[in-house]
């Protein structure tokens, strides 16, 4: 998308309000202005509040011009939505700025929860679930660390949790309705795509946004209807084939290291235990992965 400046930045600034977040390596300020969408904005980060810092050169910024909202970066329109877009339009933004302003080696489609100073990668395309299954595994006791994007460090590899709000799409809604009592009450929102979202804030405890965690395993989840709970190893070869069909993405990919990250990603995931678990309801589905996580292991 082409960049533009805004030209009415100078006449909004005592209509507005700011507060400062950190997603990863992401600082910065979100300006809105003072009215409803204020509240939608700012609560979709509310667990990644850092104290208020000038320090922060960055600024994101939530305009209205006429029936569409504009969102800016320092001053430069980067994105555009109706009303219903917003937050979904701001999400998507500062998940993309975070990601690409991190120092990472790769880039990896998947949840991410949390145990001690480990972590359960959970990798799977957009769509199959990852999210209904992250949300399960934070009521039963894991902490929370992306549910759609992890990012992976250079040698020594490990796991960077992107924590932003879990993007809780329809059909789930009224699965996770018994585990998270607010999620029917959250204002209901319409991605660029057409699906319909509601964002469910973390509960307990989340990373942060300097920590990073040695893998413990991955599981690739696959629902299947009516199925019962199978979880089985699988070999590294058919884990990079997973991991390749789910997505992930190397930064500067022109460049000359390249190569020497797709080796470096190559050897980390042969040195991962891996796992396929295929299930058809959600609760079985968390007792294979607490099982496993606490040793009692796999067919």
């Amino acid at each position: 998308m082409v960049l533009y400046r805004h030209e009415k930045t100078a006449s909004r600034r005592f209509q507005t309000q700011e507060r400062s977040y950190q997603l990863v390596d992401f600082r910065f300020r979100l300006r809105t202005p003072v009215h409803s969408v204020a509240c939608d904005a700012h609560q979709l980060f509310d667990h990644l509040s850092v104290p208020d810092s000038r320090n922060s050169d960055t600024i994101i910024e939530l305009v209205e011009d006429g029936n569409q909202w504009e969102l800016l970066h320092d001053d430069e329109v980067i994105d555009s939505s109706t009303i219903d877009g917003i937050v979904p339009m701001l999400h998507g933004n500062v998940l993309l700025t975070a990601y690409r302003s991190s120092d990472c080696m790769a880039a990896l489609r998947a949840a991410a929860v949390t145990c001690g100073d480990e972590c359960l990668l959970i990798p799977a395309a957009t769509g199959t679930g990852k999210t209904t299954l992250t949300a399960a595994l934070m009521a039963h006791g894991f902490c929370y660390g992306s549910d759609d994007l992890v990012l992976l460090t250079r040698e020594p590899v490990q796991i960077r949790p992107v924590p932003t709000p879990l993007s809780v799409k329809t059909g789930s809604w009224h699965v996770l309705g018994d585990l998270f009592s607010e999620i029917l009450q959250l204002p209901i929102y319409v991605r660029a795509d057409g699906k319909r979202v509601r964002y469910l804030s973390p509960r307990g405890g989340i990373s942060r946004p300097s920590d990073s965690y040695k893998a413990k395993c991955a599981i690739f989840p696959s629902w299947v209807a009516g199925s019962s709970p199978q979880l089985r190893h699988i070999s590294s070869a058919d884990a990079l084939a997973r991991l390749t069909s789910s997505g992930y993405d190397l930064p500067n990919r022109m460049s000359r290291e390249v190569g020497g990250v797709v080796e470096s990603l190559v050897h980390w995931l042969s040195e991962l235990p891996c796992f396929e678990l295929r299930y058809g309801c959600i609760d079985d589905a968390v007792k294979a992965i607490v099982d496993l996580t606490s040793g009692a292991g796999s067919d």
